[in-house]
């Protein structure tokens, strides 16, 4: 999760190991400025279905071709979908469902 981000991003690396074809992503390129104010460029963008619990959104990604940790970092704009609650300090996210109220959790371990 970025808070700051206004982009969904998925790493090209990570959908190769999806088996999704850049030919089956909508190419257009947007600048994307980073954390120490470096900028690049998206390849395209894709949407994809993303379940969080029992609630599946159609998000649309950035594709981005850079070596990266994640898979995905979700923005502003998924959050703001799924009308969740997002606590940093907790590792946390909460957002309504249809049964109530559903939490994910993360974990500060190192594995």
């Amino acid at each position: 999760m970025d808070t700051g981000s206004t982009f969904n991003i998925v790493f090209h690396d990570t959908l190769k190991r999806m088996t999704v074809e850049l030919g089956e992503v909508i190419p257009t390129p947007k600048l994307l400025t980073g954390y120490l104010g470096i900028t690049s460029m998206t390849l395209r963008s894709i949407k994809l279905p993303v379940m969080a619990k029992e609630v599946t959104k159609i998000v649309d990604f950035a594709v981005v071709d850079q070596p990266a940790v994640y898979n995905v970092i979700m923005g502003v704009t998924w959050i703001n979908a799924m009308k969740a609650v997002f606590s940093t300090y907790h590792l946390g996210i909460k957002f309504p469902t249809l049964n109530g109220i559903a939490a994910i959790w993360g974990c500060q371990k190192q594995l």
